[in-house]
């Protein structure tokens, strides 16, 4: 490697790296030990660190560790172990046996005692005192504590045939060079020196096929950088979701899936995953098998379907033929310690027998004889309890088990595992950090897109599923963008699992599409089997096709497509959505469909509406869509001139005499943008338990002319949206006039949105002005002195803010709809034909956030245009700031960006620069 590293490693399941730097008999320079934190900090950023000294540390060193070790930084990954260290580690992994002083002979004193590990074995060599004189030294067996009598003997015949055990000793330690070998006439008894009467080492050696196979993903994907996927190189630990064994608690607990195995079980590790069939319960039952091996316990692997004796006995000899298969060992399964063996059962749900009391009998046996058992079942699984039939008192099958569910990604995980995606097969010197971010960014927004408003669920299947459609960007059908193909691979690969005659799988296909529409068509959600009859009939006669209602409903019940529980229900959003999208498409020549789209995309504050123009649009490119789309984005706000940022706000730039200092820290990219995916992350679980409150509720015949103003702009920036994918998708296929329509209209409608909110602000100023001096005088009126502005001053800065807040909103909102590096030839043109200062923003958010390189010349045009207008050069600093945040720079480009800008930097005397500081 070129410096002086022992062992730099990489972990052969976990995607980890681990430096070892070994210092043997001599003591450690303090430069050793500050050489060996720039190892694993900077020069080959390791995940784990160990220094390890067989001398005790001279001062200097021992501050030197010191220094080190006060920083979070490196005391999060470096390990020092010293003698005494090493000592404890080898005693209790049973490599050696401490040595007992107390078992010589009176009048044997110990004056030194030396641990000697070589080619030719492990001993520990007394140099003992009698009385006065030390010339004698003694040998023992480190492993068994036996005394070494003939040192004569060959040391190793691999290491040399010819030199013996003493010869080697001697070169090795000095202290003995001139010393005689003597022998204790006492001989030591097994039982005196301890004995193996059972095996208190956990380790036995995985065999290679079942290494293989827990290694290995459920499902298989392809990536260009890579042959093979393992599951270390991908998995992310879900987010789990505490249960009440009968009922959710009051108070939502969430933990990851790390925090709950980290957790010291004093009763023995007793936990049930609960998750639905795409949630990857046999994914996390490999993950936990290799953590738990890996933290010395014996993990077995069932499956639930090799379970077919309720009898406690009988249970033992299946968990012990598991043991032969799964590791390769000569010592019996049954002298390994109990509490050290942990039994891991997948699809618990489907065990033969699915008789209540079956399982808890079962689970009863299992807890008699086994400490640690993690169960993994569906979400289906009944809970509740059962009665004892002798004394009829109801108890909880799984009441000694803590029970959690297992979460969909959240945009940290959903980032996490974007990212692994993503750096597959690359190394440090090849990665570009910032163009690395740039695809995660693209990626995370893709996939986010598709998943949408809980679309499609957002488990590891699914997500994997989408980066592999962008890796691939192959599609079935050319009519489809990326986004409808997407959808409709998924659905294929359901219906060809579960259709036996391939011929079947169009009518299937078409039955679904009729289905789905019937449900929008009549607003229900769920359908009696009953009422289903009647449709079946119906449709059997409208396509003069023969088959059995029970054939469809288990088809698509096998499928996933559909779900039968008392009632039938449509799973998935995005099975919904797709089949009535694509009933529109295929009928879209019909004059009552081209109404229906007329008044869904008149309609896009609905959330029902919204997402089936978003399925249109990737279904299709028909020009009547876009039309409509264009027709109805072109009356919201109408009445509004876009908001040009320039003269038309002179009255909120003159609420405030200068502009906020901007100040930015310097801070470790990464770790800002981890605290920013941390806030999405709570803001979506907050979202999603608002969803799940919320009624579906739509209305085509609505009067769109009397909705609230809330529901305006939300229908405005769903247009946006809805428009941005449309130019995204199809930039390569629309010409140039159309193109630039639709970006344009991206744009100018967000503006005009925007417009509205500044021309209300500043027609009603002054009331607003009033309106919040009275509520800081109410607010202060026993401190206002204290406050350092007049009321004045602060209810105008107040207002200043919130235009500020509204305009990066907006300008951000656009960007993130349409940004995207192929449409730069149309974003210079509207840029051309409108010099306004809020065109010029968007374009410089869309540069700064999609495209490769700083854009230095337009960041000095724009300082010198914004100059005099407040609230756009506040904007031109934020944005900047934020590039800053999201991207390594060098230090030169920073400080030159920060000096045209009169940004402070704000100095920091902290290493590696790792302020946690808001911006």
């Amino acid at each position: 490697t070129g410096l002086e590293i022992d062992i730099l490693g990489k972990h052969k399941r976990r995607d980890e790296s681990l430096i070892i730097e070994c210092k043997a008999k001599q003591k450690p320079h303090s430069t050793e030990i500050k050489n060996f934190g720039f190892n694993v900090i900077l020069a080959k950023k390791a995940d784990f660190g160990y220094f390890m000294h067989t001398e005790e540390l001279d001062h200097q060193a021992a501050g030197a560790v010191q220094e080190l070790l006060s920083e979070e930084t490196y005391r999060k990954k470096v390990s020092f172990l010293g003698p005494t260290d090493i000592f404890e580690i080898l005693i209790e992994n049973n490599i050696i046996k401490p040595f007992n002083a107390s078992g010589l002979p009176n009048g044997l004193l110990p004056y030194k005692c030396t641990l000697v590990y070589g080619y030719f074995g492990l001993f520990y060599v007394l140099i003992a005192s009698e009385t006065t004189s030390s010339n004698n030294f003694y040998v023992f067996n480190a492993k068994t504590l036996e005394e070494i009598t003939d040192v004569t003997i060959v040391a190793s015949e691999d290491y040399s045939p010819t030199l013996s055990l003493e010869q080697a000793l001697k070169i090795g330690l000095n202290e003995i060079k001139d010393k005689s070998h003597k022998v204790i006439f006492k001989p030591q008894t097994t039982s005196e020196i301890g004995g193996l009467p059972t095996i208190t080492n956990t380790f036995a050696e995985i065999s290679d096929a079942f290494n293989k196979e827990i290694n290995s993903l459920s499902v298989n994907f392809s990536h260009s950088n890579v042959s093979d996927i393992h599951l270390h190189d991908i998995f992310v630990a879900p987010d789990l979701k505490l249960m009440s064994n009968e009922k959710e608690t009051s108070n939502t607990v969430y933990k990851t899936l790390n925090e709950v195995i980290d957790i010291e079980y004093e009763d023995g590790i007793k936990f049930l995953l609960l998750g639905d069939e795409t949630s990857g319960r046999t994914t996390i039952c490999k993950y936990l098998f290799t953590h738990y091996y890996n933290l010395g316990f014996l993990p077995i692997f069932l499956n639930s379907n090799e379970i077919t004796n309720i009898r406690s006995d009988a249970f033992i000899r299946l968990v012990g033929k598991k043991f032969k298969s799964q590791y390769t060992t000569d010592n019996q399964f049954e002298s390994y310690p109990k509490d050290k063996i942990l039994v891991i059962i997948d699809n618990f749900h489907k065990i033969p027998n699915k008789n209540q009391e079956f399982w808890s009998i079962l689970i009863r046996n299992i807890n008699s004889v086994f400490k640690n058992t993690i169960l993994i079942g569906s979400t289906l699984m009944p809970l509740e309890s059962v009665a004892n039939k002798k004394n009829r008192i109801k108890q909880n099958t799984f009441q000694s088990y803590d029970v959690y569910n297992i979460c969909e990604l959240g945009p940290k995980l959903r980032h996490k595992i974007i990212n692994k995606w993503n750096i597959l097969g690359l190394t440090e010197d090849i990665l570009d950090k910032n163009e690395l971010r740039r695809k995660n960014d693209h990626h995370f927004s893709y996939v986010q897109s598709i998943i949408g408003n809980n679309y499609v669920p957002s488990f590891p299947f699914y997500v994997l599923t989408i980066l592999q459609a962008l890796e691939t960007g192959a599609t079935q059908n050319h009519s489809y963008s990326l986004h409808g193909f997407y959808y409709e691979l998924i659905i294929n690969d359901a219906l060809a699992g579960a259709v036996k005659d391939k011929k079947e799988i169009s009518l299937y296909y078409n039955y679904l599409t009729d289905f789905c529409y019937f449900f929008f068509e009549q607003k229900i959600s769920e359908i009696l089997v009953s009422d289903f009859r009647e449709f079946h009939k119906a449709y059997c006669d409208k396509y003069q096709v023969r088959i059995e209602h029970e054939k469809i409903l288990n088809t698509f019940t096998n499928a996933k497509l559909l779900c039968v529980n008392g009632s039938i229900t449509i799973p998935y959003k995005y099975v919904y959505y797709f089949f009535t999208a694509k009933y529109l498409t295929n009928t879209i020549a019909k004059e009552d469909t081209r109404e229906i789209i007329s008044k869904i995309c008149q309609r896009t504050y609905q959330n029902e509406c919204a997402s089936i123009i978003m399925f249109l649009t990737h279904l299709s490119k028909d020009e009547f869509i876009i039309d409509t789309l264009l027709s109805n984005a072109k009356k919201i706000f109408s009445e509004y001139n876009p908001a040009q940022l320039g003269n038309d706000i002179t009255s909120i730039n003159n609420l405030i005499k200068e502009i906020p200092k901007q100040v930015i820290a310097q801070i470790n990219v990464d770790e800002k943008r981890e605290e920013e995916i941390e806030d999405k992350d709570e803001i979506e679980k907050l979202e999603k338990e608002f969803e799940e409150d919320k009624v579906k509720d739509y209305d085509l015949e609505e009067d769109i002319d009397t909705i609230s103003i809330f529901a305006k702009v939300t229908h405005a920036f769903k247009t946006v949206e809805l428009l941005g994918q449309v130019a995204k998708k199809y930039w390569g296929e629309m010409d140039g006039k159309r193109k630039y329509e639709v970006t344009s209209e991206t744009f100018f409608l967000g503006l005009r949105t925007l417009g509205f909110y500044l021309d209300f602000v500043q027609t009603n100023q002054e009331f607003l002005v009033i309106h919040i001096r009275n509520i800081i005088e109410q607010k202060h009126i026993k401190d206002r002195f204290k406050l350092i502005k007049s009321i004045e001053e602060t209810a105008n800065d107040f207002i200043f803010r919130l235009c500020f807040l509204a305009s990066w909103g907006t300008v951000n909102r656009i960007s993130n709809a349409v940004g995207y590096e192929k449409l730069n030839t149309t974003y210079d043109a509207i840029a051309k034909a409108n010099n306004f200062n809020s065109v010029k923003l968007i374009n410089l958010s869309i540069k700064l956030d999609h495209f490769g390189p700083f854009p230095t010349k337009d960041i000095e045009n724009a300082k010198k245009e914004f100059d005099k207008n407040k609230l756009s050069y506040l904007m031109l600093k934020n944005m900047v700031i934020n590039y800053l945040y999201k991207y390594d720079t060098t230090r030169e480009l920073r400080q030159k960006i920060c000096g045209l800008l009169d940004i402070q930097i704000k100095q920091q005397l902290m290493i590696n620069a790792t302020s946690r500081e808001k911006k």
